[in-house]
């Protein structure tokens, strides 16, 4: 009697410990306290502001789904708020095991703070992990809609893969400012959120950089090919290095090549230079290409190369982008020079 008592007893525990387990796996009671403490593990930097979460469903063995997930998240110098109408993960039953693998699906993702906004993201992600801890990360993630900061993106696909001190964008696309881009982004989890990108770019209308240089499209005109690798921290960019050509409709101005006319002996170029300057005009160049070699607080400086038959001319010369949006020429020397 006893005996059958117990087993009775016990029972009716596992049959409401099972109860429990189900109701607060298709709730949303705990689901915020566990997101919670997992950003806080793995994100120190950021404070967690707030966490709602409209449904939760769980499939046997380890599937749940969520939807209509909205986090504000918060650090020193701005709030991110992260909303994802669909959020699908697969694998929790065995995350107990010494290896495991997690898979997670997101649609209709979207962020937003001062300096991001992505108004459309979604993606895949794998995780194998080693009783929680996270060893490699791999997958693909698209938007659209996207800007950091001054930098905007049409849109964006790439593959990932990482670990748990990483993530990589690897051999991503972008379509952006009317041109292609590939290349890859690497960032890291630390506090100050390093990065770099390396990328190249086709087709790149010199008009679009207006956004970055009101007064460069008044002074230079063309398409760009190239490519540019960019290292920072955070919202800070530490350095930058291109590496750019016009390929097509090349001009510029002619007081940036005003410095020339004491070298071009009396001829018909020599004139012609002197009348496009007097017409604050532009010139017509077969060959441009220019490398920023520096980044200081205040400008960008590098080498420029062009040749114009309209001037018969060949040039090597260093060049000034002034990041308050004026452009100028370091003009205390010229490194080389030729005339045709």
């Amino acid at each position: 009697m006893i005996k059958r008592c117990l087993i009775t007893l016990f029972l009716l525990v596992l049959l409401l410990s099972i109860g429990f387990v189900y109701v607060t796996l298709n709730t949303v009671w705990v689901t915020p306290w566990i997101v919670h403490r997992l950003i806080a593990q793995s994100l120190p930097q950021f404070k967690v502001d707030s966490i709602q979460i409209a449904k939760q469903k769980f499939y046997f063995p380890g599937q749940i789904n969520f939807q209509n997930i909205q986090i504000i998240l918060k650090d020193k110098a701005d709030f991110y708020t992260l909303q994802v109408q669909n959020f699908f993960c697969d694998g929790l039953d065995s995350l107990w095991r010494a290896n495991s693998k997690l898979s997670m699906e997101i649609k209709e993702g979207k962020v937003e703070s001062k300096n991001i906004h992505i108004s459309t993201v979604e993606g895949n992600g794998h995780l194998s992990l080693n009783r929680g801890k996270i060893l490699t990360i791999w997958g693909e993630v698209k938007s659209k809609g996207n800007r950091f900061r001054n930098y905007e993106a049409q849109e964006f696909f790439s593959p990932i893969e990482g670990d748990d001190q990483k993530l990589i964008f690897k051999n991503f696309s972008a379509q952006a400012y009317g041109a292609r881009f590939k290349g890859e982004i690497s960032m890291e989890y630390q506090p100050s959120f390093p990065y770099s990108i390396q990328l190249e770019f086709e087709g790149l209308n010199i008009h679009q950089l207006k956004v970055f240089n009101e007064m460069l499209p008044t002074q230079i005109e063309g398409i760009l090919d190239g490519t540019m690798v960019l290292t920072g921290k955070g919202n800070n960019l530490e350095t930058i290095h291109v590496d750019t050509r016009i390929v097509e409709g090349g001009k510029i101005r002619a007081s940036l090549l005003g410095f020339i006319t004491q070298y071009i002996p009396q001829s018909r170029e020599r004139q012609h230079l002197q009348e496009l300057l007097q017409d604050d005009a532009k010139i017509f160049v077969e060959e441009a290409s220019v490398q920023i070699k520096s980044l200081n607080k205040n400008k960008l400086t590098g080498l420029m190369k062009i040749a114009s038959e309209e001037l018969n001319v060949d040039l090597n010369f260093p060049i000034t982008i002034n990041l308050d949006g004026k452009i100028s020429s370091l003009l205390k020397y010229v490194d080389q020079f030729s005339f045709r």
